[in-house]
């Protein structure tokens, strides 16, 4: 549950921007 949140959070920390960007 641990690696899969930290997954999450580092997939929509780096997603992010490229949303911001488009």
């Amino acid at each position: 549950v641990v690696v899969l949140l930290h997954i999450v959070i580092t997939t929509s920390v780096i997603m992010y921007p490229v949303f911001v960007i488009l």
